[in-house]
């Protein structure tokens, strides 16, 4: 890197090195001061493509009007299944006492809680009783 904070005059290196030595610091220099030239313009073009490049985002003024007045979204429930009812009553019937069972229409399951087991969830669609 040649952006460093120590400068050395060129008189100064001059006077300190051989005649063989000279051509080799010229060229360093002549190196610096092309690399700093360089770097400079870069540094000043720098802004002016950073903004034709990545231009900040525009805020859609109408989307967001729009978006406020419609309000939040709908929410889809599927219509229950009249004939759930039903079957759960009959499956109530022949379980025994200490089971519970809980209807979720919904997403077409039961919820089946005995006292010594883990409670299950189980889908009527998979079970025989479908559309």
């Amino acid at each position: 890197d040649c952006d460093c904070l120590w400068s050395v005059d060129s008189d100064l290196m001059y006077e300190v090195v051989t005649g063989a030595e000279a051509k080799d610091v010229q060229a360093y220099f002549q190196e610096v001061s092309v690399t700093t030239t360089k770097h400079a313009e870069h540094v000043s073009s720098r802004g002016a493509l950073v903004d034709a490049k990545y231009r900040p985002a525009t805020k859609a003024k109408g989307k967001a009007k729009a978006k406020a007045k419609a309000g939040p979204a709908p929410r889809w429930l599927p219509a229950p299944d009249e004939r759930a009812h039903d079957v759960t009553e009959f499956i109530l019937g022949h379980v025994p006492d200490c089971v519970h069972i809980r209807q979720d229409t919904y997403n077409g399951r039961w919820f089946v809680i005995y006292p010594d087991r883990p409670p299950r969830s189980v889908s009527w669609t998979k079970r025989g009783f479908g559309h």
